[in-house]
């Protein structure tokens, strides 16, 4: 292989041959320029992997007009460098390329629904949102070349369609999936990191009035019987308050005439739920329910 010393005259002057030829330069081995029958020219390094004896490995820096000589050098010394440390920058740029084939978005996303997203109680809507919102806009691409810039531009379409609330659940979700690809080392960092809720969300401070809870409950006694009545009357007043104790001095004080024997487990199972949440594993502050004649 021949060698001379590189410079931009002298690689312009270099011939063009029937097959591909690597001229080397003389005052930094292993770094060269090959020159293809086509006339294209690329700089490229060639080194071991671990001295004499061991693999060799080439590694291409890029294509003469795109890269100067002088940036050539300077990718040439860090390939040498990283070499000194142990590394192989040929086989992680191969493999690099590989996950940006490999990791694609829509089915990194299939895998993440069907993991995880399915365990949760509203699987449907957010399957369909991720689909929609993320899997269209995203669609063939790797998730290695989604920017932070990305996800702002997906979140701010659906803010601007005049769907602030739907903006936020999208963003949540997103961030949701990115620390999935993070706990399974397909990303290194979520590019949703850093971005904020596009609206500010304020509560609803709205209930049931007593006519309206009337209804409720006549319809629920229809579908599930005394047992979602139970169910639903221990959600409805615990987030109507907000209070624990309060819920459990509602049931201790007034007994409610539709709680017969047969809701008792439902309406126990709820409340030593509320107080497990409460107070965690110390079970001193937990007190019994009494609902008429009924110790709970």
């Amino acid at each position: 292989m021949p060698r001379t010393k590189l410079t931009k005259s002298a690689i312009d002057a270099l011939p063009i041959l029937p097959k591909d030829a690597v001229y080397w330069d003389a005052n930094c081995p292993g770094f060269g320029v090959k020159v293809t029958p086509t006339g294209r020219k690329v700089f490229v390094v060639l080194y071991r992997t671990a001295g004499t004896g061991s693999r060799l490995r080439k590694y291409t820096i890029g294509t003469y007009g795109r890269v100067t000589l002088n940036q050539a050098r300077v990718t040439a010394q860090k390939v040498f460098a990283a070499k000194l440390d142990g590394r192989d920058l040929a086989a992680e740029k191969k493999d690099s390329r590989r996950r940006m084939v490999a990791d694609r978005v829509d089915d990194l996303l299939e895998a993440f629904i069907a993991q995880h997203v399915s365990q949760n109680r509203s699987a449907s809507e957010i399957s369909r949102m991720l689909r929609r919102e993320i899997g269209s806009a995203w669609d063939g691409r790797s998730i290695h070349e989604i920017t932070k810039s990305d996800v702002i531009d997906v979140v701010s379409a659906i803010e601007q369609r005049g769907a602030p609330v739907a903006a936020n659940k999208a963003l949540k979700a997103v961030k949701t999936f990115f620390r999935w690809c993070v706990g399974r080392a397909v990303l290194d960092r979520s590019p949703a990191d850093g971005v904020p809720l596009p609206a500010k969300e304020v509560a609803r401070d709205r209930v049931l009035s007593d006519d309206e809870l009337a209804r409720v409950t006549a319809a629920a006694r229809q579908i599930g019987g005394t047992s979602s009545l139970a169910g639903f009357h221990c959600r409805y007043f615990s987030k109507k308050v907000g209070s624990v104790q309060w819920l459990e001095s509602v049931f201790y004080c007034r007994p409610h005439h539709w709680l017969t024997p047969a809701a008792i487990p439902t309406l126990h199972r709820t409340l030593w739920k509320t107080q497990r949440q409460r107070d965690g594993p110390d079970t001193s502050s937990r007190i019994p329910i009494r609902i008429g004649n009924v110790n709970v």
